[in-house]
């Protein structure tokens, strides 16, 4: 008789007990700039209608990128500054930039939840369920055929914002987040129920999401859309993630 820990190993007798596979990990970025994710273009990514970004981002160096972007005139992109500061950018595509802010310094090593909402008037930026920043206005179409980055601006050689990356998701049709919040503490999933100044999501709102599960799959979309995610420069998969898992 043995005792099963994992694939293969037995230890002792008399009991079987059986590895539970990891739920959740994050993707690491360890180069820059050459290490990104690409998603296909889709009507999934317009911002004219109220959307939830969000993500949980590990910073390792404090040389900084772009957490998200889409080459889309208006479209709202996060980035990590040198200087330890989330900013808001908007992609100009030769219009001035808007949107831009400076707030709280984060330090590396250490998990940020970061979410960026717009309820159709309102835009807010929210680190650890606080708000950061605010704006009044979006509205980016997606036209043109370019894909949705994360970890780079396309075709800008930006620097890659070196560190983790775990649950990225996107949601179309509902800011998901509508006051002070306790942010997610455990991997999130397509659906979900209504919180304090947390709002339901229903159907197919979630447009994209990635729960970096470590191994193999931990680049599948398990959103309906099933998009292909594209790795560039050999990002890997990693065990760490920001629920102690």
């Amino acid at each position: 008789m043995a005792i099963s820990i994992g694939p293969g190993i037995n230890i002792g007798g008399g009991i079987s007990v059986t590895a539970t596979p990891a739920t959740t990990g994050s993707v690491l970025f360890s180069t820059s700039p050459s290490q990104y994710l690409t998603v296909p273009n889709n009507t999934a990514f317009t911002q004219n209608q109220a959307f939830t970004i969000e993500t949980w981002f590990y910073p390792t160096n404090i040389t900084g990128g772009y957490i998200w972007s889409m080459l889309q005139v208006n479209f709202l992109t996060l980035v990590y500054r040198n200087s330890g500061k989330f900013i808001i950018d908007m992609s100009s595509v030769g219009n001035a930039p808007g949107y831009t802010t400076l707030g709280t310094t984060y330090p590396i090593n250490a998990w940020y939840h970061v979410a960026l909402t717009w309820d159709g008037t309102n835009g807010r930026l929210w680190i650890n369920g606080a708000q950061e920043s605010t704006f009044t206005g979006a509205g980016a179409t997606v036209a043109g055929g370019n894909a949705f980055y994360i970890g780079q601006y396309q075709g800008q050689g930006q620097p890659t914002p070196l560190g983790n990356l775990s649950n990225f998701r996107v949601v179309k049709g509902v800011a998901v987040y509508t006051g002070v919040f306790t942010p997610p503490t455990s991997p999130l999933a397509t659906t979900q129920s209504s919180g304090t100044n947390i709002s339901a999501i229903t159907g197919t709102q979630t447009q994209l999401l990635l729960n970096t599960v470590p191994g193999a799959g931990f680049l599948t979309d398990s959103s309906s859309n099933a998009f292909t995610v594209t790795n560039n420069g050999s990002v890997t998969a990693s065990t760490l993630n920001p629920f102690g898992l």
